[in-house]
């Protein structure tokens, strides 16, 4: 054998080790599969003919023209089989062989069409009904506890910017990223990005087999949660599916659900974000914190999402935070103003509260010498005070062992060792005015707009660090004054990225 066989020989050799190792390799990924899920899906959005049934009034197979609403939804375009439009209709329909069923679906007159017939004076005209379809589920789906899967759209990708995601493959290739496993009271549910027809969507599977509304109610505390951190709770709509096998091979059940509007917040409010050249250029800042930042991993993002799932104050807390970051000016303060109260009175409590006296009997029994030294006293003070001056001093008595409100919402921050500012402090001061529609005090030369935005913002910045720095989040987040510092006529004295 020359040398040139056996350097040709030991070059395949090395060849097959290489392929195997790559093989070896794409086998140890976690294997998703996504496209029976999304054959149902095209299934439904694509617009079409369809086959109406109506079991209550014996119609049976008519043509219908069955539309996806942009907005949310289906629209069914139907010819006059049903006239009624006080009542709601049960209806089943079909589309490629599969079976829906439609609850309470309303109609509504969509318009006539008249023609005039070629040959006589008379026209020909067309009556169409239009029914909005809000939810529909597979007829002869399977109801008992199965593997669960969620689909729902999110318009851009986004989970890599907020969660540290890793490696997967499906039917269609391998991506670097787009996977995290999440732990909830000992499940372990899967999210996915997945880009499908140019569109972005989260996958949520169940790892073992679950009750539906159980995994409802967890796909809608993990969608709290995500969206905490975007900024952006995203809903509309979702896809639900179920099977006998982990991997979704053959789909047993099937349902769509019109959801509440999403609430976005467009990029303006999220505490964390992994890529800092999202908020500058500048090259001294990227130096300074990395051209990568920190975001939650899937034990961080367990905890906030079992908070949120287990603990419905919380759950609350995150809702109220969502729901001001896309309010107006004149509401958005004040819904910070309300959670940060939320979110002081949960640490407060796991930290013994804030009583000053915190042992019941000591403080039950200095109320009480406290309330015989104004019986001593109670004739003299009627004497020289108001009529109701003993009741008033009997008030404040009986909640004399209760802190200030101010001291009460800086009690966390001193709790957790998260420092702020006098400026910071002045914020929170500002609680009541925004709570009860005061004028908040300004300096004379700054417009109170421009002030409100200031202290909104900041207020925004200081719930950020409690509830990031209560779940165990170390890392840097987004100060937003500093980022819309160039709103403001004067300099705002904050890092942009802040550690925590």
């Amino acid at each position: 054998m020359c040398k040139l066989d056996v350097f040709n020989n030991f070059m395949d050799e090395q060849l097959k080790q290489k392929i195997e190792e790559i093989k070896q390799w794409e086998d140890s990924l976690p294997k998703a599969k996504f496209e029976s899920a999304f054959d149902y899906i095209t299934n439904l959005t694509e617009n079409h003919e369809v086959l109406i049934s109506v079991p209550k009034y014996n119609i049976k197979d008519k043509p219908a023209l069955l539309s996806k609403n942009e907005n949310g939804g289906f629209v069914l375009d139907i010819e006059a089989i049903l006239s009624d439009m006080s009542e709601s209709y049960e209806i089943e329909l079909q589309i490629n062989e599969k079976t829906y069923r439609i609850e309470d679906l309303f109609i509504s007159m969509r318009g006539t069409t008249f023609t005039k017939n070629m040959h006589d004076d008379f026209f020909s005209g067309r009556l169409v009904f239009t029914g909005k379809i809000h939810k529909l589920l597979l007829k002869e789906g399977k109801r008992e506890k199965a593997f669960n899967r969620f689909i729902i759209p999110v318009g851009s990708s986004q989970l890599d910017c907020y969660l540290k995601t890793s490696m997967y493959r499906d039917e269609s290739g391998i991506y670097s990223f787009g996977r995290i496993v999440v732990n909830i009271e000992g499940e372990n549910f899967t999210i996915y990005e997945k880009l499908k027809n140019g569109k972005y969507y989260f996958i949520i599977d169940s790892k073992n087999k679950i009750e539906f509304e159980k995994f409802a109610d967890i796909c809608y505390s993990l969608m709290v949660s995500f969206g905490f951190l975007s900024a952006n709770f995203i809903q509309n709509e979702a896809y639900y599916f179920k099977s006998d096998n982990a991997d979704f091979d053959t789909i047993t059940d099937f349902s769509y659900s019109q959801l509440r509007p999403s609430i976005n917040s467009h990029g303006t409010c999220n505490p964390i974000y992994s890529n800092p050249y999202g908020y500058t250029s500048d090259e001294a800042i990227i130096n300074k914190v990395g051209e990568k930042l920190d975001v939650f991993d899937d034990k961080i993002f367990s905890d906030l999402c079992t908070k949120i799932h287990k603990q419905e104050d919380y759950a609350i807390l995150i809702l109220l935070i969502l729901e001001a970051n896309a309010s107006s000016l004149i509401l958005r303060p004040a819904g910070y103003a309300v959670a940060l109260e939320k979110i002081t009175n949960i640490i407060v409590e796991e930290n013994k509260g804030l009583k000053p006296i915190p042992n019941k009997e000591l403080s039950k029994k200095f109320r009480k010498e406290l309330s015989a030294v104004l019986e001593q006293y109670k004739d003299d003070i009627n004497k020289v005070g108001n009529e109701d001056s003993v009741t008033i001093l009997g008030k404040n008595i009986d909640n004399i062992n209760s802190p200030t409100n101010r001291d009460k919402l800086l009690k966390p921050f001193e709790i957790l060792k998260i420092s702020i500012s006098k400026e910071d402090e002045e914020a929170i001061d500002n609680r009541n005015n925004f709570l009860h529609g005061r004028k908040i005090q300004t300096d004379e030369n700054i417009e109170d707009y421009v002030k409100i935005f200031e202290i909104t913002l900041r207020l925004n910045n200081l719930l950020n660090k409690l509830i990031l720095k209560h779940i165990g989040y170390s890392g840097y987040i987004i100060n937003h004054l500093k980022y819309n510092e160039k709103s403001f006529k004067y300099p705002i004295a904050c890092d942009l990225f802040e550690k925590i």
